[in-house]
């Protein structure tokens, strides 16, 4: 049970810290500032905890009840990385339920749903994106990815042709 309380402690912790951040201010590399967050805040709970365990200011973990602690609380921190990213990026799926939630129990014509999506360009939200995140540069009239562009691409294709899926978006 302790190792679960001090997870779960832990990880809210680190998540105040991460909205308190971000009421302040949206740092331009948001994925990149979440997980030095809650890197840092590990980093600095193990040592901090170990400092004071060998004080003997509070009682002691085992070695595998505090290994316990930092894989469940890098596993919290993994899932609200994941839901973060997902919560961020502006997607068509997310736009089609904002747009019918907020038609609450009135509900939405399929074709109005239609053409109000159409309204909403995705294509400069992602070129933007890839742009501030260096997975591509403008090389005069061109647009050509970096070689972090070009790993992570290798990547997705790589575990997409691994699952049989070869056409982008299936």
């Amino acid at each position: 049970m302790i190792v679960f309380t001090a997870g779960v402690a832990l990880f809210l912790i680190a998540l105040a810290i991460h909205v308190a951040l971000w009421r302040i201010h949206v740092p331009k590399r948001q994925g990149r500032i979440l997980g030095i967050i809650f890197l840092v805040f590990l980093v600095v709970w193990v040592g901090l905890f170990l400092l004071l365990t060998g004080l003997s200011i509070v009682p002691e973990f085992s070695l595998p009840q505090l290994v316990l602690t930092i894989l469940f609380y890098s596993s919290l921190c993994i899932v609200c990385f994941i839901h973060f990213t997902a919560i961020e990026a502006d997607s068509l799926t997310l736009t089609m339920i904002e747009l019918i939630f907020k038609c609450r129990e009135h509900g939405i014509n399929r074709e109005d749903l239609l053409r109000k999506i159409e309204l909403h360009s995705f294509a400069q939200l992602r070129l933007d994106q890839l742009l501030r995140d260096d997975m591509v540069i403008v090389d005069g009239a061109r647009l050509r990815p970096t070689d972090k562009g070009r790993v992570l691409i290798s990547l997705i294709l790589g575990y997409r042709r691994l699952l049989g899926r070869t056409q982008m978006g299936g």
